[in-house]
């Protein structure tokens, strides 16, 4: 993503997201940039800009998906690490976000393309009339990351651990954002005790990823046959 793309992206979903921070309080019903509201039971918040008309795009683009770790997360996970030899470095810390990333603009790509397939082009510039993916992952908390450590210590955790999907659909010519989509999910192993380690987290992590995909496919494919009627 873009340096401009991230800072729009930060500065909006900072709002967005201290906007639920309390119960009481909720998601606004307008976003800043004028996104409405709609109730959906795929996802736990959507804004849809109102009169998008999303039938005028016949071909499909899926940016490069940012990844942002929890807050403190490296802090926290060196605080509870006491043999030095099994510290996570920030290597570790870009090395799993890059191959995150990667997986999840793989998932959105691939859902776009299950039959019947949409057309999805590789590259795309302004001024293209594309509707555009832009999936990040925010608040990524991996509870037991696997790292370049010359110790061989194993870990056992109920769960990968969790992270949030802030998606959106955006007109490739104008760039005007049409939808947005903030859901935030645990994985769990139904309290059970499993040993986690670069495996089992990346089966975890693209469960999670494929779910959001196939998800956010079903519910296009459903607003653009509600649009042709």
């Amino acid at each position: 993503m873009r340096n401009d793309a991230i800072a729009i992206f930060l500065s909006t979903g900072a709002l967005l997201v201290s906007a639920c921070t309390g119960v009481k309080q909720g998601w606004p019903e307008v976003t800043p940039d004028g996104l409405q509201r709609v109730d959906n039971t795929r996802f736990s918040t959507v804004y849809i800009k109102p009169d998008a008309e999303l039938t005028t795009y016949k071909k499909f683009g899926v940016t490069d998906c940012f990844v942002a770790l929890k807050e403190n997360w490296l802090r926290d996970q060196n605080t509870k690490r006491l043999n030095r030899f099994n510290r996570v470095s920030q290597e570790d810390a870009d090395r799993l976000t890059a191959a995150l990333g990667d997986e999840c603009k793989s998932s959105f790509t691939t859902a776009l393309s299950q039959p019947p397939a949409h057309e999805v082009i590789e590259t795309f510039n302004a001024g293209d009339k594309v509707l555009v993916l832009r999936p990040n992952i925010i608040n990524l908390n991996i509870n037991a990351p696997e790292i370049k450590s010359a110790s061989n210590i194993d870990h056992y955790t109920t769960s990968f651990g969790e992270m949030t999907l802030y998606l959106e659909l955006l007109d490739g010519s104008t760039q005007d954002v049409l939808v947005r989509i903030i859901d935030r999910r645990k994985d769990a192993y139904d309290m059970r005790m499993w040993w986690s380690n670069g495996v089992t987290n990346k089966v975890s992590a693209d469960r999670m990823l494929q779910r959001w995909a196939n998800q956010m496919r079903e519910e296009l494919d459903k607003a653009l046959d509600a649009q042709q009627q």
